[in-house]
Order: structure tokens, then C-alpha cells, then sequence
């Protein structure tokens, strides 16, 4: 079966199924190791109650969870985790286990531990030992360990797809501010400045969000602009060349045939005929 690294926020758009369902209680013991040398077969969300852990990837790297922390256990991952702190009048964490599938294709969030939100912890904690309850109980129910846990899953989405709408949300000012001002050269810096971060971030939060740089995207803007005077006036090249804030109409024919694989001529030629 393919494998395929799908975040929780993109699963929030995609039809699947679950499969391989399995939920536990769990009790650690204050200094053990566990490690995980076979690729794990299943994915795996872990609600920490009353223990802590040091989860440590085949990568070498290593995160600390505290109690109330949950985390991804992904399918295929590799990993150790020290059992730093544990308790002894109540359950130590919740496990649940699941394949994502679809069109046989194995979907998993990653290729290492992880940790999610806290905020969303406390109601997925309930949700995964809801889960455990049903799994572990003398007349285990199916249904109630499966409705758990797409519950779970539907929470991860969504709030992980909030979550990557906060993050981007500086960057769609900042595209809306260089669509208002696509005709000038307004500095990124200046945009980035407006936009509350830094012009190296908003380069890198900008490749991400939209596949291209600042720089691309204005010289998008320009070509749709130019685009739009070639087909709706008679202006020369030079009149939209100094329309667009561009050097001359040599540089802007150049631009055009660069950027649009023709000549503006032979672009107004071909939406006039």
C-alpha cells in the first residue's frame, strides 16, 4: 500500500476511511524507556493524564511532554520515549490507534512525534479514553470506539486548519497590499513591516502559502494588468510601460515575451482576432 504524509489540516478536506482501531489505558513506571525499533503500523494519538515523557525521534530529535499534553504517534515513525514522572492513584495516559485510508493509500500526519495543540488536549483526552472505555469494556462496542474516534479526528482537523489560517492570515494583508499597490515598487521590507514580521519571514510564510515569492506574485499582478491594457486600449508600448511603473517599452516587451511566452503585439493580435 502507498504511503502518504497528510497533515490533520488537509484531512479536513479529504473523503477517507479508518481502519486497525485499537484504544488502551495506559500506567507507566518512573524511569523506564520505552523504544519503538519497528516502524510503528499504525498511527497513534496519546493523551498524557498524569505522567511526563521525553519522546526523542530517529532523527535525534527530542521534545518534552508534560502532563495534559497530547501527541501524534504517526504510522511508520520510529522512537523512544523516557517515562520521566507517573502516577499512582489514577490512569498515567490514553492511547488510541488508527489507519487513515484512502484509495489504498496509507495517510499519515508525519514521520516522527509530534506534540498538538494543548488547547485542544483536554477534550481529546476525553474522546481517546472514551475510546479506551469502549475497547476495554467486557462487552466492547464497536460503534462507540469508532464515533471516539472520528470525534477525535474531526477535532485535530479543524483545529489544526484554524490553526494554519492564523498563521497565514498576515500574509493574506500583505497580498492584498500588494494587489492595491501592484504598479509600484513599495519595498517587501515596508510591506513585511505593515504586516508585523519580519521581510525574512513573510518571504518564507508567503513561498509556503501561496508556491511563489513576493517578487513573483507582483510581477503576476503587473503581467494580469498589462494583460488587461493590451486587450481593452490602443495605449503603445510605452504609455504601459509607464503605466506599470516599468523602465521603457523595451524592457516591458522583454518582460512580457519572458513572462508570457509571446510579445505583447502578438498577445493583443490574438485577443483581437
Amino acid at each position: 500500500m502507498d504511503r502518504r504524509i497528510v497533515s490533520f489540516a488537509e484531512l479536513n478536506a479529504l473523503d477517507f476511511e479508518i481502519s486497525d482501531l485499537f484504544a488502551m489505558t495506559q500506567k507507566w513506571q518512573r524511569g523506564v524507556v520505552f523504544s519503538r525499533s519497528n516502524p510503528r503500523p499504525s498511527t497513534g494519538i496519546i493523551y498524557l493524564n498524569g505522567c511526563t515523557g521525553q519522546y526523542t525521534a530517529e532523527s535525534g530529535e527530542s521534545f518534552f511532554a508534560g502532563a495534559g499534553s497530547l501527541i501524534c504517534l504517526p504510522a511508520f515513525s520510529r522512537y523512544q520515549v523516557l517515562n520521566i514522572d507517573c502516577e499512582l492513584s489514577r490512569p498515567d495516559a490514553w492511547l488510541v490507534e488508527f489507519n487513515i485510508i484512502q484509495n489504498d493509500a496509507l495517510l499519515t500526519p508525519g514521520d516522527a512525534p509530534f506534540p498538538l495543540d494543548r488547547a485542544d488536549a483536554a477534550l481529546a483526552g476525553e474522546y481517546i479514553a472514551a475510546a479506551a472505555g469502549a475497547y476495554e469494556a467486557p462487552l466492547p462496542s464497536p460503534l462507540a470506539l469508532k464515533s471516539a474516534v472520528w470525534r477525535l479526528i474531526a477535532l485535530l482537523s479543524q483545529s489544526a486548519r484554524r490553526s494554519e489560517r492564523d498563521k497565514y492570515q498576515p500574509i493574506l494583508r500583505g497580498a492584498a497590499l500588494m494587489k492595491e499597490h501592484a504598479l509600484t515598487d513599495t519595498p517587501i521590507e515596508e510591506i513585511a513591516r505593515l504586516c508585523g514580521l519580519s521581510a525574512g519571514c513573510f518571504r518564507k510564510l508567503f513561498r509556503e502559502y501561496s508556491g511563489q515569492s513576493p517578487m513573483q506574485y507582483r510581477m503576476a499582478l503587473r503581467m494580469a494588468a498589462a494583460k488587461r491594457l493590451l486587450e481593452d486600449s490602443d495605449m503603445t508600448l510605452d504609455e504601459i510601460a509607464a503605466a506599470l511603473n516599468l523602465e521603457s517599452g523595451a524592457y516591458f516587451c522583454r518582460l512580457f515575451r519572458n513572462q508570457c511566452g509571446q510579445s505583447p503585439g502578438a498577445y493583443r493580435r490574438q485577443y483581437r482576432r
